[in-house]
C-alpha cells in the first residue's frame, strides 16, 4: 500500500477503528479473566467432580445393598449368609 492511498483512506480507517473502540468489539483481557471467573463458578455450582460422583455411587451401592438385605429378612423372616 503506497503512501498516497494510506492518506486517502486514512480518515475512513480511524473512524472504523473509533466505532470498534466505542463499541467495545475488541476483547480486553480483564473481561475475558472475569469471564472465565463466573464461568468457573458457576460450573462448580452446578456439577460434581469425577471424584465426588464416585464417592457418591460408592455410597449409593452400599445403601442399595443393605436396604436389599434388610428387604430380604422382612420378606422371608430368615437370615442368609449370601449378603
Amino acid at each position: 500500500m503506497d503512501k498516497e492511498n494510506f492518506i486517502k483512506y486514512a480518515p475512513l480507517i480511524l473512524v472504523v477503528f473509533a466505532f470498534l473502540v466505542h463499541y467495545n468489539l475488541f476483547v480486553q483481557p480483564e473481561d475475558l479473566e472475569t469471564t472465565h471467573r463466573e464461568i468457573l463458578t458457576e460450573i462448580d455450582n452446578k456439577y460434581a467432580t469425577k471424584e465426588t460422583a464416585t464417592v457418591l455411587q460408592n455410597q449409593y451401592d452400599k445403601l442399595s445393598e443393605k436396604l436389599d438385605r434388610v428387604l430380604y429378612i422382612l420378606t422371608d423372616g430368615k437370615h442368609n449368609d449370601k449378603f
